[in-house]
């Protein structure tokens, strides 16, 4: 079972729909940050293509990371 440690709500896909990403872990050494985006009012898909982050992922875990800090960036 996934727990979820936080979570923000945004619109990742900017289709007027607040998404959710949140970061949880599996078991103690096993963590991630995932994406559930919205498809209709209350209805998500967990979408496991959006967040790429391996540092500490593997292996035991060298600190502890169960707050989300989230930032809206545009990339020209």
């Amino acid at each position: 079972d996934f727990e979820i440690n936080d979570f923000r709500t945004t619109d990742l896909n900017n289709d007027g729909l607040m998404d959710i990403i949140a970061v949880g872990d599996y078991e103690y050494d096993n963590w991630a940050i995932m994406a559930y985006i919205q498809k209709s009012k209350n209805v998500f898909e967990i979408d496991t293509t959006r967040f790429v982050y391996a540092i500490n992922t593997n292996g035991k875990r060298k600190s502890w990371k169960p707050w989300l800090i989230h930032y809206d960036y545009n990339i020209l």
